[in-house]
């Protein structure tokens, strides 16, 4: 080919071929013919250029790093206490080397190694193309409840951080059981009565408790009124146990037992649970056992039969039969109208009486009562000890036909009182008394 001189617009001042691809060895002839359109001398010049070059090729490689994390137990949950596993692997999914591979592996607050570390890091001088390196498994022991993990990164300065493949963790379940221990007693009772107790227990906690045993220590002056069902008691220790093989999440159990209060004081009551994989949980109650007097009145008078301005005497007996001291015992005594008091008091002399000018009231110390009362007032009444009162009276009258004393006890542990009542048959005038009769309440 050719080129036309773009300055002078003519043909064939300037030619140029291209010829392309001149192998080693070859020639080529390029043969040009001009024909002069003017006189003078000519130059006629060839110039040859060419290019040369030369190409290189790369290979760009890249190495992927790619984690692999099993624990066991695979079903996700491990009771408290018991070891994991994380068995941790590692490979190189690229096409490429991995060179200076660091594995970093991070365990959550719950579990625990044997090296009480919760970072550990393992490098490897390089990981080949296709290759895996499995490590040692990590041996943990769960320690706490709920979701606990392990995470396992890998990372190399080859490689281009990839988290989802180069990033694991996994997380396991901790569960346990948990009791809830509750005990109720009575704050206050009296001695010889029945006192009810009851334990509550409760597993709190996300895993069935095994091997439950509840135990309760009795009272040293108390008595354990019945054995309850499923219970195994010891005299000499006086402990009462139950075993319960298992106990599910959430469950609620009572377990009640009556005590019968022997003695006053204090009652110091003890209960505590345990099962495998917990802490023993403990709740004491006090129960305060209080003495009670016991008063009992019997009045009752010998003759049963009395002529008109015959003369008497009503005896009143009052016992304390319980285990504490009668304070502030008040004793009245009421005459019936066809009835006089002469005189009151006890024999040993230890109770004061005084007799009303008109011999219609008796009373032992004023407490402003009727013209018919007479009336005690006794600081104490020791427990098991009794005191023996007497009223002498005088028949006023026949009418009416019974005569009648009618005595009320009332002391501090007894504000309500308590009564009793004896009598004596009047004979009218002309009549011999020569029946006899009780009369009472």
């Amino acid at each position: 080919m050719y080129r036309v001189c773009p300055r002078h617009k003519c043909r064939a001042s300037l030619l140029n071929w291209r010829i392309g691809t001149l192998p080693a060895g070859a020639e080529r002839l390029i043969t040009v013919k001009v024909i002069p359109t003017k006189t003078g001398p000519f130059d006629n010049a060839a110039t040859v250029t060419f290019m040369t070059g030369s190409r290189s090729r790369t290979r760009v490689l890249e190495p992927k790093l790619k984690v692999d994390v099993v624990v066991n137990p695979t079903a996700g949950k491990v009771l408290k206490g018991q070891q994991v596993e994380f068995k941790v692997s590692v490979t190189n999914t690229g096409d490429g080397p991995a060179r200076n591979v660091s594995i970093k592996a991070k365990l959550s607050a719950g579990l625990r190694h044997e090296s009480e570390e919760r970072e550990y890091e393992l490098m490897l001088p390089d990981l080949a193309q296709g290759q895996t390196e499995k490590l040692d498994p990590l041996v943990t022991t769960a320690l706490l409840k709920g979701d606990q993990t392990c995470t396992v990164v890998a990372s190399s300065p080859d490689v281009i951080p990839n988290k989802e493949e180069a990033e694991n963790t996994k997380t396991i379940s901790v569960v346990a059981p948990e009791l809830k221990l509750a005990l109720t007693a009575p704050e206050s009772r009296y001695t010889d009565t029945v006192a009810d107790y009851e334990i509550n227990l409760e597993n709190t906690g996300t895993a069935p408790a095994r091997k439950v045993r509840v135990v309760t220590t009795l009272p040293v002056s108390g008595r354990l009124v019945k054995i309850p069902k499923d219970a195994d008691y010891d005299r000499a220790t006086r402990k009462l146990l139950w075993k319960l093989d298992q106990v599910e999440p959430n469950a609620k159990l009572p377990f009640a037992f009556q005590v019968r209060m022997t003695g006053s004081g204090f009652y110091d009551c003890i209960a505590e649970a345990t099962a495998d994989g917990t802490t023993k949980v403990v709740d004491r109650q006090h129960t305060e056992v209080m003495g009670m007097a016991v008063v009992e009145l019997d009045v009752t008078e010998p003759k049963r039969v009395l002529d008109v301005n015959g003369v008497t005497t009503f005896q009143i007996r009052i016992s304390n039969s319980g285990t504490k001291d009668a304070t502030n015992l008040q004793v009245t005594a009421d005459l019936s109208e066809n009835l006089k008091a002469e005189a009151a008091g006890d024999q040993a002399k230890k109770v004061i009486s005084r007799v009303s000018t008109d011999g219609k009231v008796v009373q032992f110390l004023d407490s402003g009562k009727g013209d018919k009362e007479v009336v005690a007032k006794i600081d104490k009444l020791a427990r098991d000890k009794e005191i023996v009162l007497g009223i002498k009276v005088r028949v006023l009258k026949a009418e009416p036909r019974l005569a009648t004393c009618r005595v009320t006890v009332k002391h501090d542990d007894l504000p309500e009182s308590i009564d009793d009542m004896a009598g004596v048959k009047v004979i009218p005038p002309g009549r011999t008394a020569n029946a006899k009769s009780k009369i009472g309440n």
